[in-house]
């Protein structure tokens, strides 16, 4: 009698997991075609020229600013500072963490 019921709570167990798998289908199709598209939106996005600008701006600052930047880190400080940026947006995007 025991294997009937097991049997049969097996059966309504997949039963209604099969039913969750229907109802969110068209959701996860949905978001799949959301993240497609945006990711083809991101990647047509063309490079900021922010880059090029500031190869200008550097090589106009005169020697005395280069060898200050050089002595206080500045090199290594920016690129900590963008690192860090960097990761806090990503550590942004994950849910339960980001907030």
């Amino acid at each position: 009698m025991t294997a009937l019921f097991e049997w049969l709570g097996n059966l309504i167990v997949s039963a209604l997991s099969w039913l969750l798998d229907v109802f969110l289908y068209v959701p996860r199709q949905v978001y799949a075609l959301l993240m497609d598209g945006l990711a083809t939106v991101i990647e047509a996005l063309p490079a900021p020229a922010a880059g090029s600008a500031f190869v200008t701006y550097a090589a106009s600052l005169p020697s005395g600013m280069g060898y200050l930047s050089d002595v206080f880190q500045v090199p290594a400080g920016v690129s900590m500072l963008a690192g860090a940026l960097a990761l806090r947006f990503l550590l942004r995007r994950i849910p339960f963490i980001g907030g």
